[in-house]
């Protein structure tokens, strides 16, 4: 290869070569290393926006503690909620000397004492049967015509029957008829017998059969194996009769179900207690609600002997105004209350030094004994005597901090956002201000590599002249 051959071939660059990207070296010419100086630079440039992004997230962590009491004061309403009914209240249990004649549940606001119940007769559906037929799938057996059903008042309702039927498919034409009655087959080892029977128990549901043409049996009176007739019962002496076998409106405050007639005349006994068990438990959910809230409160001012984070809310007016007026509404008397029991302490519900509550069982449960009907007073009102009672005052007060359209701690989670959104929009400004003083510096040094890589050009070729004349 000759020279001319070798510098052609220097010259011209590989395909490899031209596809490598460009390579930068920082102050080949100064010494310096330019990149490191333009990042600390930056940095120093960075820290309004660093300052910006910590008061953002102290301002999260703000938020966020609001969210979190927020969601606690609203588990605490609806704690309060269940001790907001004089029937929530005033719970009862009740219990039955025989269950084979009747059962019975509470249904709040029952009177305490013992009631009795001699049941005559139950309430009962009617039911029909057909004729015997020896074929359930044989068609023409029983004619064709129209055979027609009507419960109680209600529309007659027409069903069509052809030579083509069998019983099977008349018991699908019933069921599908919308008739308040339910068809079935029967079979008693040789024949069949199509039942009809009533959905509802009830002289009022007895079920009147019509057939034109047909030869079912569903007419004939002696095919009626049950007729829907009324409960037929007493409650302390007066008589009574219901369509149902259940019903609410015989015991005030009482579901009673009857299961069978009294075995004799001896009636069988309702007996109501107050449920004190159950009116505790919503009273110790509502103590275990309010403190964490008033856990969750104190956390923020307790002093641990470290300087609290910007995101603490330790210094918030919002809060330590929740703090104050929760704890001024708890110590209060009910207005309008008078006598023993006006105010949560009175009946077992005291406030800690700390501002938790504790219940007391023995005092709670003393009070409900003594005087059930002023323990509902204070706590559920009493609509009669114009008393609001401590709950409907409660409900009110966390609705003035939890109130989505104005409640204060909406407010100011909303205050604590709209301020993050402004930083936002300040951190957008600085970074675009950042990325124009970066490519400033970027640009400064290189000018300052190509001062200096010139100066020092032009040093050597000097250097070279001296050495020239030497």
């Amino acid at each position: 290869m000759n020279r001319q051959e070798a510098d052609s071939d220097v010259g011209e660059p590989t395909p490899e070569s031209s596809l490598m990207p460009a390579i930068t070296f920082s102050g080949l010419s100064t010494g310096l290393d330019t990149a490191g100086i333009i990042s600390q630079l930056m940095q120093l440039e960075r820290m309004p926006v660093d300052r910006l992004e910590t008061k953002k997230k102290n301002y999260d962590s703000q938020a966020s503690k609001f969210r979190s009491l927020e969601t606690k004061l609203k588990s605490l309403q609806d704690a309060a909620k269940k001790l907001g009914k004089p029937e929530d209240v005033l719970t009862t249990k009740v219990s039955t000397s025989d269950e084979k004649v009747f059962t019975a549940t509470s249904s709040g606001g029952a009177a305490v004492g013992p009631t009795d119940i001699h049941v005559t007769s139950l309430a009962k559906v009617e039911k029909t049967y057909s004729n015997t037929f020896a074929d359930k799938t044989a068609t023409g057996a029983f004619g064709t015509g129209t055979l027609t059903l009507q419960v109680g008042s209600g529309d007659p309702v027409d069903i069509t029957v052809d030579g083509t039927d069998t019983l099977e498919s008349v018991v699908g034409k019933i069921n599908g008829s919308g008739a308040d009655v339910t068809a079935g087959l029967m079979f008693d080892g040789t024949n069949y017998r199509l039942r009809v029977t009533g959905n509802d128990t009830g002289a009022a549901n007895a079920i009147s059969f019509t057939e034109t043409g047909t030869s079912l049996g569903l007419d004939v009176p002696a095919n009626q194996v049950q007729a829907a007739v009324d409960a037929v019962f007493s409650v302390d002496g007066f008589a009574m009769t219901r369509a149902s076998n259940t019903f609410s409106d015989a015991v005030p405050g009482v579901s009673i179900t009857l299961t069978g007639a009294s075995p004799d005349a001896t009636p069988a006994t309702l007996g109501v207690q107050r449920d004190t068990d159950a009116l505790r438990e919503k009273a110790q959910g509502f103590v275990d609600a309010y403190n964490e809230v008033a856990k969750g409160i104190n956390a923020e001012f307790a002093y641990t002997g470290k300087a609290k984070g910007a995101g603490s809310l330790v210094g918030d007016s919002a809060l330590r105004s929740v703090q104050s007026r929760l704890r001024s509404f708890m110590g209060s008397a009910v207005p309008g209350t008078s006598g023993a029991y006006r105010t949560l302490a009175s009946i077992g519900i005291q406030t800690n030094q700390d501002g938790t509550l504790k219940l007391d069982a023995a005092d709670f449960d003393e009070a409900v004994g003594a005087d059930a009907n002023a323990v509902s007073t204070l706590l559920a009102g009493n609509r009669i005597g114009g008393i609001d009672g401590f709950v409907k005052g409660f409900d009110d007060l966390i609705d003035e901090f939890v109130d989505s359209a104005d409640g204060i701690i909406p407010s100011r989670i909303d205050a604590l956002e709209g301020r993050n959104r402004d930083i936002d929009k300040q951190i957008d400004r600085l970074e675009l201000r950042l990325e124009k003083t970066e490519e400033q510096l970027v640009k400064q040094y290189a000018k300052l590599e190509e001062l200096v890589s010139g100066l020092t050009n032009q040093g050597n070729q000097i250097m070279a002249a001296l050495v020239g004349l030497g």
